[in-house]
């Protein structure tokens, strides 16, 4: 009887079990990444999971905006939301005319493209040239093409310009180079066009007879189906064209871009979120004298000025290519060089490199100088025996202490001390620091001003003469920095926001300086794209603070907000004195 009873125990308890394990198996299993508990795994929530740590680990990049990310403001590629990006895009396959056909197109307003930065690789991208790497893995043209397709799924209209070297094409690389767009691109519509004829000029990287014949070829894609008829692009008179007579000048992009306005429409405007301020922003370059220590003696060692003068080319022509202003600021040491060593070279067109920078690249020339010999009178005469009409930017000066600042002194002509017959007058400050730039962290502000006089350079006074460009924290954490305020929304509507990146001229000498900067440039791509930075020279910064926000004064301190210690959030009473706090007075216990 007793084995009766433990066997039907046994077998209740092997149901009973086997009903449990059948009741667990049905039911769904939460997921420890599904954090919002929605029974789904978003990619975000993966990589959350995966790290382990909400974010606060992640890298920048990884669409992440982790809690040290947000507070530090070091990644605004994840925690700043720029702008409304279109749904659709279109693509485009060409070469640097391509380019400043979309360039123009931009500076139209137009938000159709993909920005144009982003395959600045193509130049050069004859359709030999395209030819040549369809096999090639590490063509950029092709990888180019392929990253802008994965980055911006919804193309669903591809532009192709036909472009032409000095070489010959052929039918068959053409069709070739468009079976390639179309695998790569396998939705989307190619339209396809031709550059235009020269017409009473000649640009000597081309053959205008193989320029027809490209004519010839789109139109051939079009009756044979395998293409659409693209945009029909106007012929550039001498007058729209750069130097080289090749490529457009902004008047020539902004007739190129008109062409494409009209076929492919303009598209939505690019609004930023909650209407945020613009970001102005200028890279500026130093040289020093040599009592400086840390350069050269350029008058009496020659290799030393060629070697520094071919990496300043080299810079400024990546500017130009980035659609990138620049302000050239010289002491008199290098200029003093140029006017012994440098009669022109082929590579700048048979003119001294500062000529080149200024009528070939559209740099502002700023004369720079520490006045221990030479003073901004002197090194402004040095640019003009240079062929060079100087700027009346004040390239850096003591700002602080009051006893050691140069504000008042500048509101002068000034006589050369070496050519004392020529006379400089400053009409805009700008690099405003201290000795050495030890203790200026007070003097890092955004913004434009006119500073009262010495003793109070943080106040604006509307009837002192010179307006100061901030430089705010001069390099990319500044500019990372400002991104996240304005993505925070501190950055007060209707104000001027400045920032300089800062790029010594020694630091072109170092292996990969340039190409990173570039780097960092298309980097801000997008933010420009939604006009939450702009690209500017000083000059063109003040003519924006006049001509736009009616010269209203703005001051706003690296330190603010985010540290709440530079009077524009702190308390009176802190100890510290902040601009703003002295700007208005309401704090006379910290500022007295």
């Amino acid at each position: 009887m007793k084995k009766t009873i433990i066997a039907i125990i046994i077998v209740a308890l092997i149901i009973v079990a086997g009903i449990t394990i059948y009741l667990v198996l049905q039911k769904p299993q939460v997921d420890k990444c599904d954090l919002n508990k929605d029974g789904k795994v978003s990619a975000i929530e993966q990589q959350k999971c995966e790290q382990g740590n909400g974010g606060i680990n992640g890298k920048c990049g990884d669409g992440i905006c982790g809690t040290v990310e947000k507070e530090k403001g070091t990644c605004p590629e994840d925690c700043t939301q720029p702008t409304q990006q279109p749904e659709e895009r279109i693509g485009f396959v060409g070469c640097s005319l391509t380019l400043g056909s979309v360039d123009g197109y931009s500076t139209l307003g137009g938000t159709k493209f993909w920005p144009y930065k982003e395959a600045n690789a193509y130049s050069g991208g004859s359709v030999s040239a395209w030819y040549s790497g369809i096999n090639s893995a590490s063509d950029k043209r092709w990888q180019t093409f392929q990253s802008l397709m994965e980055k911006y799924p919804k193309t669903k209209i591809i532009w192709w310009e036909l472009c032409t070297g000095t070489e010959s094409n052929t039918y068959i690389q053409i069709t070739s180079i468009l079976n390639k767009i179309k695998t790569i691109a396998p939705d989307a519509e190619i339209y396809v066009s031709a550059i235009p004829e020269r017409k009473g000029y000649t640009c000597s990287l081309e053959k205008n007879e193989y320029t027809i014949k490209l004519e010839d070829y789109a139109e051939q894609l079009v009756q044979e189906g395998k293409a659409k008829k693209g945009p029909v692009m106007t012929p550039l008179t001498i007058s729209q064209v750069g130097t080289d007579k090749c490529h457009p000048n902004p008047e020539g992009q902004e007739v190129w871009g008109k062409n494409l306005i009209d076929f492919f429409g303009k598209g939505e405007p690019l609004t930023s979120q909650n209407q945020a301020p613009t970001i102005y922003v200028s890279v500026v370059t130093h040289n020093e004298e040599p009592l400086s220590g840390q350069y050269p003696d350029f008058v009496n060692d020659e290799d030393a000025f060629w070697e520094h003068r071919e990496a300043v080319v080299n810079f400024a022509e990546m500017l130009k290519e980035e659609g990138v202003k620049y302000n050239y600021q010289s002491d008199w040491n290098f200029l003093l060089a140029a006017t012994m060593y440098d009669q022109g070279t082929s590579s700048t067109n048979g003119k001294n490199f500062l000529r080149y920078l200024k009528e070939d690249l559209g740099a502002e020339i700023d004369p720079h100088a520490h006045e221990t010999q030479y003073n901004y009178a002197d090194v402004a005469y040095l640019i003009k025996e240079l062929g060079v009409t100087p700027s009346h930017i004040v390239g850096g000066f003591l700002a602080s202490p009051p006893e050691q600042s140069k504000v008042e002194y500048f509101r002068q002509s000034l006589k050369g001390i070496k050519y004392p017959d020529y006379d400089w007058k400053a009409e805009i400050l700008w690099g405003g620091g201290t000795y050495k730039h030890q203790d200026d962290e007070e003097l890092l502000v955004s913004g434009v001003w006119k500073p009262k006089d010495n003793e109070n350079f943080l106040i604006h006074d509307g009837n002192a003469p010179l307006p100061n460009v901030g430089g705010y924290k001069s390099n990319w954490q500044g500019l990372n920095d400002l991104l996240q305020k304005q993505q925070n929304g501190e950055l007060e509507e209707g104000k001027i926001y400045t920032q300089t990146i800062f790029a010594g001229q020694l630091d072109m000498l170092r292996q990969n300086f340039i190409e990173d900067f570039r780097q960092q440039i298309r980097n801000s791509a997008e933010y420009e794209d939604a006009g939450l930075i702009k690209w500017v020279g000083l000059k063109e910064a003040v003519d924006i603070w006049k001509s736009e926000y009616n010269s209203e004064p703005n001051i706003y301190a690296y330190k603010s907000a985010s540290t709440q210690q530079s009077g524009t959030k702190g308390k009176c009473g802190d100890g510290v004195c902040g601009p703003v706090e002295k700007q208005k007075g309401t704090c006379p216990e910290d500022c007295k």
